[in-house]
Order: C-alpha cells, then sequence, then structure tokens
C-alpha cells in the first residue's frame, strides 16, 4: 500500500488533469495550494484497500473505476481530505460520507455521486453523463460535456449545466442554475432562484418562490411558477408563463408567445410577432419600438378578462381602429408593426403631443384613450 502514497505521483496527476482541460486553472491553483507539502496518494480501488488511506491525505487521486465509498475511513482522515479526484476514463459510483467537506473531480466516464450531508461540496463532472444527488448544504456542482443529471439539496446551490443536454432539479434553497449548449431541462425549487438557459432549446418551470428567468439564443420554454418572477426571453421563438403571481415579463428578439396568468403582470413586447395572454389579473402591457421590425410584424395582445393597461409612450403610431362591440382594436406603428387588441380596457401614450401626431388616426378610440 505505501507505494500507493507518493507525492511525486500526484504531481503527475495534476499536470495531467490541468491537461486534460477538465476544470479551469482557478480551481487547479487552489487544489495545488491545497496539496501543498502534505501528503497526496493514489490510490485504485481494485487494488488497494480504501480504509488505509493515512491521515493528513490532502488530495486523494482514484485510479480506476467502480465503485468507491469512504465509509470505513475515520472522521478525522474524512475531514483531511481536501480533494478527491478520479483521474480515470472509467465510469465511478461515488457515496460521500457526511463529514466530507472537499472537492470531487471526475473523469471522462458515466459518474453517480451521491451525498446526504450538511457540508458543502464543490462537484466537478467530466466528459461522461454523470448523476449528481446533492445534500443540504450549499453546493457547487459543473456538470461537464456530458448529459448530466443534477438533484440539488436544501442549500443556497450554484449548478453549471455544462454542455450536454443535461436534467437539473434544484431543491429548496435560493439556486443559481447555468445552461450550457445543450437543450436542458430545469425543474427549480421552492427557493428564490435565479435561472440562466444557454445556446439549446431549453425548458425551466420554476417553483414558488420569486425567481428570475433569462433566456437566451435557443426556443425556450420558461414557467416562472407560482412566484413574483422575473423572466426575459432571448433571441429564440419562445413560450413565456409568469404563472400565479406579479411577474414581469420581456420578450426576446424572436417570435414569442407570452401568458401572463392570474397575477398582476406587466408584460413588455416589441421585438418580433408576439401573441400576449395576459390573463385573469389587471395586467399592463407595455409596447417598444424596435428597429428590427418590419410590414410582416403582427403582436396580438389579448388582455384577459381583468382590467388591463396597453402602454403605448415608447412607440409611434400611424393609425389605429377600435370596434367597441367587439372590445378590439387594431393599432399600425411608425415601424410597420401592427397590433391586433382585444380586451384590454384602457390605453396610455403620447397620442397628442409627439412628433408624429399629425400622422395619427384612430377612429373610434374615444374613452379608450387616456393621454398622460
Amino acid at each position: 500500500m505505501s507505494s500507493n502514497y507518493d507525492n511525486d505521483q500526484s504531481t503527475s496527476a495534476l499536470t495531467e488533469l490541468q491537461d486534460s482541460g477538465l476544470v479551469d486553472g482557478a480551481f487547479l491553483s487552489a487544489l495545488d495550494r491545497e496539496r501543498g507539502d502534505t501528503l497526496s496518494v493514489i490510490v485504485d480501488p481494485e487494488t488497494s484497500l480504501v480504509d488505509q488511506i493515512p491521515s493528513g491525505s490532502d488530495v486523494v487521486w482514484i485510479q480506476g473505476g467502480g465503485d468507491f465509498s469512504l465509509d470505513g475511513l475515520s472522521r478525522s482522515v474524512i475531514r483531511d481530505i481536501n480533494a478527491l479526484v478520479f483521474s480515470t476514463q472509467t465510469n465511478v459510483t461515488l457515496d460521500l460520507s457526511s463529514l466530507f467537506r472537499g472537492s470531487v473531480i471526475f473523469g471522462a466516464g458515466d459518474d453517480f455521486l451521491t451525498y446526504s450531508g450538511r457540508i458543502a461540496q464543490n462537484v466537478q463532472g467530466g466528459d461522461g453523463n454523470d448523476s449528481v444527488i446533492g445534500g443540504t448544504g450549499n453546493d457547487t456542482v459543473k456538470g461537464g460535456a456530458g448529459e448530466d443529471s443534477v438533484v440539488s439539496g436544501k442549500g443556497k446551490d450554484i449548478i453549471d449545466a455544462g454542455d450536454g443536454d443535461d436534467t437539473v432539479d434544484s431543491g429548496t434553497g435560493n439556486d443559481s442554475i447555468l445552461c450550457g449548449a445543450g437543450n436542458d431541462s430545469i425543474t427549480a425549487g421552492t427557493g428564490n432562484d435565479t435561472i440562466v438557459t444557454g445556446l439549446g432549446d431549453d425548458t425551466v418551470v420554476a417553483g414558488t418562490g420569486k425567481d428570475s428567468i433569462l433566456g437566451s439564443s435557443g426556443n425556450d420554454y420558461l414557467d416562472g411558477g407560482s412566484g413574483n418572477d422575473k423572466i426575459t426571453g432571448g433571441g429564440g421563438n419562445d413560450v413565456l408563463i409568469g404563472g400565479d403571481g406579479n411577474d414581469s415579463i420581456t420578450s426576446g428578439t424572436g417570435n414569442d408567445t407570452i401568458f401572463g396568468g392570474a397575477g398582476k403582470d406587466t408584460i413588455t413586447v416589441g421585438d418580433g410577432s408576439d401573441i400576449v395572454d395576459a390573463g385573469t389579473g389587471n395586467d399592463k402591457i407595455v409596447v417598444q419600438s424596435s428597429e428590427i421590425n418590419d410590414d410582416s410584424t403582427t403582436i396580438t395582445i389579448d388582455g384577459g378578462a381583468g382590467r388591463d393597461v396597453l402602454d403605448l409612450f415608447g412607440v409611434h403610431i400611424t393609425s389605429g381602429s377600435v370596434d367597441t362591440a367587439a372590445n378590439t382594436a387594431t393599432v399600425v406603428l411608425a415601424d410597420g408593426t401592427t397590433l391586433d387588441i382585444s380586451n384590454v380596457e384602457r390605453f396610455i401614450g403620447n397620442f397628442d403631443s409627439d412628433a408624429h401626431a399629425e400622422n395619427i388616426s384612430l377612429t373610434g378610440l374615444g374613452n379608450f384613450l387616456d393621454s398622460l
């Protein structure tokens, strides 16, 4: 066993890990500092007895796959370990002790990690299809390039899903989740979560917290859940759902479909041919001017059952008409955009004061207008 405990070998393994590109330079530097002058060990579970890892082993390099557990080690030995590094391309199943408080770095295999403790963990996945089940601490998980599955616990977790088609189920803490280039599926818990989608077509379903969801270039499905959420679409053709809270929803540059839900929502549109169903609350819909719209752009707005306001301060109107019996209106903007409007009780805007006032013909708007 003593031949396996070699600081020179761990130096070579550190160099190999650096060359692999699995972890960033800052993490490697911290790991090297942790290694310091104390003992680093090389362990192969198939040839070495894991329970004979000596006290003071701050970095443990595991070569070879299979099952690996810290069971059988003393409390002091487990607490001395700052990092477990799996420098292998084989599959690993790791069951962490609740006493472990270091970092875990996986290789290129399909790895499986479970942890039920309260101490924060730092987990770096490799290129394989990894599965991580976290504990109740404030964990940091980087999924890597594979199709990963991450289930976090009650802590305030940071999850970087990586570039594969990943699945993330966050727990009850206030989590931060970053998607990569794959088509990811994110289910947020009851905390106040921050979620940023990636380059793929992502699906995000948030929980009851006050969440912030930011779309990217993919065709995303973003559901804020029942909290007072902030949802912003990206460059794709997104579906944005506010849920039951008082939400702030902003469309992106694609052709988005927006459902406000039951709360008192603020919905902002303007870039793309968007469809808006504001829902049952007393909502405010804001139309902003766009430099990318053309004559083919149509924004469809249905205010829903509440007493809703359409804010046109940010646009220039060339013409408009209202059918009071049907509670509908059509407005044409200076940039060529057409607004098809229904179930909106109040309009606000600079209808008599802007530079384009002489071109405005708002036939039949009557009491619908409230110039402020």
